[in-house]
């Protein structure tokens, strides 16, 4: 085995604040609604009252997204894990920042009056007004009417999409593998790709024979593939980090011929990048882009030193 560069040992175990993470994620926040604020007031154009067919806020989900850029980019740089407990309190700072962002949106009228009776009117009074009338526009350029407490959806609609867009962010961190031992977001990257399938044919329907051939054919190819994995695999069981990286190498003069086919497997890496620990994570990908469907072949696991091998050779 070749001796490789000694990766750095986990610090030991400490016990972080998420208080980074939330004051990042509500400042963005604050700068998502000011934007919005800012768009409205230059523009005429509410993003937030954006919605595809009337009824998916497709603009509420977009500034929701950006609002929890910063939850999401705290938590990456700091490596504070993104658990249930801090996914819901950030759950709960965007609704509470939504309705910030209303009641600011109030005072920024200064004094209101009811003009009838010279009442003061408060804040959910105007809420409930404010609501009341959101109205569509029309096409033909009649005067809109009201929606009275229809307006109760559409900003039950709106206050459920920005939060749903800021869950996007976190959520993606939860599924990203992470590593305890230094508490770090592990990196993912593909170290190779094996051909699982023969070039896509069109065959008539009524061609039962050519049909079953090219299915068989298809079959073999993913044996093949299959096969070509547990190859590579093997090296890694028996801590060939030369014969690994000879493998690997032996793919890549055909990794555009591989990825042109309807399937292949992915050979990916998931690893720390501090302590090196991780595993290939190989994936057959059947199909391409919106109707690709991925399965799972197992995980196994690398050493540190064979990581470390992988991810100088691909630097």
């Amino acid at each position: 085995m070749e001796p490789t560069q000694a990766s750095e040992p986990p610090l030991p175990p400490v016990k972080r604040s998420s208080s980074l993470v939330l004051i990042s994620g509500l400042s963005s926040s604050l700068i998502a609604l000011f934007g919005v604020w800012l768009l409205n007031a230059t523009t005429d154009f509410n993003i937030m009252g954006f919605y595809a067919n009337k009824i998916l806020p497709i603009g509420a989900v977009v500034v929701g997204l950006v609002a929890s850029s910063g939850y999401g980019l705290a938590a990456w740089k700091s490596g504070i894990r993104m658990t249930r407990a801090l996914v819901l309190t950030m759950c709960g700072l965007l609704v509470a920042v939504y309705f910030i962002a209303q009641y600011v949106e109030f005072r920024g009228f200064g004094t209101l009056l009811n003009k009838w009776t010279g009442e003061r009117i408060g804040f959910f009074r105007y809420f409930d007004v404010a609501t009341r009338n959101f109205a569509w526009k029309s096409k033909d350029g009649t005067p809109p009417s009201p929606l009275g407490l229809w307006g109760y959806g559409i900003r039950a609609l709106e206050l459920i999409g920005f939060a749903l867009g800021g869950l996007i962010v976190p959520a993606g961190l939860r599924s990203t593998s992470y590593c305890d031992a230094c508490q770090l977001y592990m990196r993912t990257r593909s170290v190779g790709y094996i051909p699982a399938s023969v070039p896509a044919k069109k065959i008539a329907k009524k061609d039962t024979e050519a049909r079953a051939a090219h299915e068989a054919e298809q079959q073999q190819a993913i044996d093949r593939g299959k096969a070509e994995l547990d190859t590579v695999l093997a090296f890694v069981k028996e801590a060939n980090v030369t014969g690994l990286q000879g493998a690997l190498a032996n793919l890549e003069p055909k990794r555009k011929a591989t990825l042109k086919l309807p399937a292949h497997i992915n050979v990916k890496l998931t690893y720390c990048d501090r302590c090196h620990s991780g595993r290939f994570d190989p994936m057959l990908q059947v199909g391409s882009g919106d109707r690709a469907r991925l399965i799972a072949l197992g995980s196994t696991a690398l050493s540190a030193d064979m990581i470390a091998a992988l991810i100088r050779k691909s630097a």
